[in-house]
């Protein structure tokens, strides 16, 4: 051959080689982007199509599947529409440059009559809409004859045993929402729901860390006696309270909530004070009378206990003692009257008559004038406490008239509520019967100088003063 045919023979042979390499390079560019013609994945036709339109077509067409749920070989339940992400992505890419050298081939070419492919779903978000979807299938609601239940430390015994765990038979819609969405996500069509497979399990069981770790706080500071011995029986402080007024701390450390302690002294006083108490009195005349208000009485100082309560909580130890009262009554709860006890000035309005029992026998009865009634100065009823008593006061008032000052001098002075008390009344020469209905006292219980006299003698502060009709 020529040397100039030679030399054009490779030049066309080099522009040839140089097209075809270019017409190659163009269709693999082309090619690497978008699937061929006649590729399934998963059964989705993803032909001419690139990475993320794939990705979309196989998640669109996984979530929008449908999912039959079947009991017992019945129907119960269609699940579709999910909005779930996938991560396939690398998956599909390895799938789309997964042969880089790779030649376009002609539809009818032997080589390219279809390739189909398996993308493993995997889940990797479920949208909250989702899950609430699923959890609201009906058939997940049936009623439960044994509920499942945590084991716990139980407070009301002693020792505070732990109480086993119970495995019951109530739906934990949520065990079901895992399920369904692991079966839509391996392609499958069909679901069959057997009710034991998603029994609620318990959070708790005897032998959780936690739960052994409460056991032993409550067995070292739960288990602590207060006992207050009140007038009507003694009270052991319940484990409920101790509970509220003592706070476990994260470190371990325990503190007392003194709010609750106040709102325990506070409640304590409130259902252990007899001030004001309805009482059934055992009356001179032999009747069980009701009579109310007054100032006599048990009396819980609330602040004082709170801070008491404060440090017997702080030292964690068993303590029997009596509430921090600013006012114990004389009878301290003795005798058929309760806290009224044996000993007590009866003052019967009704019968114009004052009675003095000591040691529950009858000292004194005499005739007496109460208070007018007529003009609205009635004696107050209630069972009352002798504040204090005197020789030779001078009581000082005013008139009916509300400016004239009046004077008395009285040699037994024995005041209950306020001004209001039991005296000697020189000036008067009748008592009992009607008198106090026009001609009574200002409020005060007037009695005969003598009967004032042995009154006077034989009751001390805190006497308790009965005042019934």
């Amino acid at each position: 051959m020529k040397k100039g045919a030679m030399l054009l023979t490779i030049v066309i042979s080099t522009l040839l080689l140089a097209a075809g390499l270019f017409v190659f390079t163009a269709d693999y560019e082309k090619n690497a982007k978008a699937f061929p013609d006649a590729t399934v994945i998963n059964g989705v036709d993803c032909s001419g199509m690139s990475g993320e339109e794939t990705i979309a077509a196989l998640t669109d067409a996984r979530n929008n599947a449908i999912l039959t749920v079947v009991e017992d070989g019945e129907e119960i339940g269609q699940i579709t529409g999910l909005q779930v992400t996938y991560d396939i992505e690398p998956q599909v890419n390895k799938l789309l440059h997964g042969n880089i050298l790779r030649l376009p081939m002609p539809k009818f070419m032997p080589g390219n009559l279809g390739v189909a492919k398996n993308v493993d779903m995997v889940v990797a978000e479920v949208s909250d809409e989702t899950r609430e979807y699923l959890r609201s299938q009906e058939f997940l609601y049936r009623e439960a004859e044994n509920p499942t239940k945590d084991a716990y430390v139980d407070k009301t015994q002693e020792g505070f045993p732990i109480v086993p765990e119970y495995y019951g038979d109530n739906i934990d819609p949520e065990r079901f929402v895992d399920k369904a969405i692991e079966t839509m996500a391996a392609g499958k069509t069909a679901l069959a729901f057997d009710p034991s497979d998603y029994y609620k399990l318990p959070d708790i069981t005897k032998d959780d860390p936690a739960l052994l770790d409460y056991q032993n706080y409550c067995q070292t500071y739960l288990s602590q006696k207060i006992t207050l011995t009140v007038f009507d029986g003694d009270i052991t402080i319940p484990v409920e309270e101790l509970d509220k007024m003592k706070v476990r701390n994260e470190d371990g450390t325990v503190t007392i909530d003194e709010d609750a302690v106040y709102t325990f002294a506070y409640n304590l006083t409130n259902n252990h004070s007899t001030i004001g108490a309805n009482r059934t009195f055992k009356a001179a005349n032999g009747k069980d009378i009701q009579v109310g208000g007054g100032n006599y009485g048990f009396a819980i100082d609330e602040n004082a206990e709170a801070e008491q309560l404060v440090k017997d909580l702080q030292e964690n130890k068993d303590v029997t003692r009596q509430p921090c009262y600013y006012m114990v009554p004389y009878g301290a709860g003795s005798g058929v009257n309760g806290d009224i006890g044996n000993s007590y000035v009866e003052v019967d309005l009704t019968a114009q008559k004052v009675y003095l029992f000591v040691n529950g026998s009858k000292v004194l009865e005499t005739p007496v004038v109460t208070g007018n009634t007529s003009k609205k100065h009635g004696t107050p009823t209630g069972v009352y406490r002798i504040a204090y008593k005197d020789r030779e006061a001078t009581l000082k008032g005013l008139e009916d008239d509300g400016n004239t000052e009046y004077e008395s001098k009285v040699d037994y002075w024995m005041p209950f509520y306020g001004d209001v008390g039991l005296h000697d009344a020189p000036w008067r020469t009748a008592f009992g019967g009607t008198i106090y209905l026009e001609g009574g006292s200002h409020g005060c219980v007037n009695m005969p100088p003598a009967a004032a006299a042995t009154l006077f003698n034989n009751v001390s502060a805190g006497f308790p003063v009965v005042v019934h009709e």
